[in-house]
């Protein structure tokens, strides 16, 4: 909860890259090149009038609505997280996976936080080229 009010704030108390990278050297690069990224998008349009009544009217009927049949999925899907991650905890991903049974092939980023993807960009590109070359 206290992750979700932060997000959601206007002015964040919280270290929002805290919850992206680890205080590792890996975590402190990934950092960098995120803000350095960021940053290259320039300066955001102001929100539109009423988007933020639509993204709550939107994130309510998301979480009150019927659970997706994801056991209906037959496709092959490559479920991934990070066994950090305070945002969205591994248990989610387990639960997708679990869900969607033998078509779901489950990795979880041991270290890995929010953003594992980009600060263990190299195990990210290993898991996704693995998947795709099965």
């Amino acid at each position: 909860p206290e992750l979700i009010e932060c997000f959601a704030s206007d002015t964040p108390t919280c270290d929002l890259l805290a919850t992206l990278f680890s205080d590792s050297p890996s975590g402190a690069d990934a950092t960098t090149r995120f803000a350095t990224d960021y940053a290259k998008l320039g300066p955001q349009p102001a929100t539109v009038a009423g988007t933020g009544a639509k993204y709550d009217q939107a994130q309510h009927a998301y979480w009150s609505g019927d659970e997706p049949n994801l056991d209906a999925i037959t496709m092959p899907v490559l479920v991934m997280n990070g066994g950090l991650d305070p945002a969205v905890p591994p248990s989610n991903a387990q639960y997708i996976a679990q869900r969607i049974g033998d078509n779901a092939t489950l990795e979880i980023d041991p270290e890995g936080l929010h953003g594992w993807f980009i600060e263990h960009q190299d195990r990210f590109l290993e898991l996704m080229t693995q998947f795709h070359d099965r």
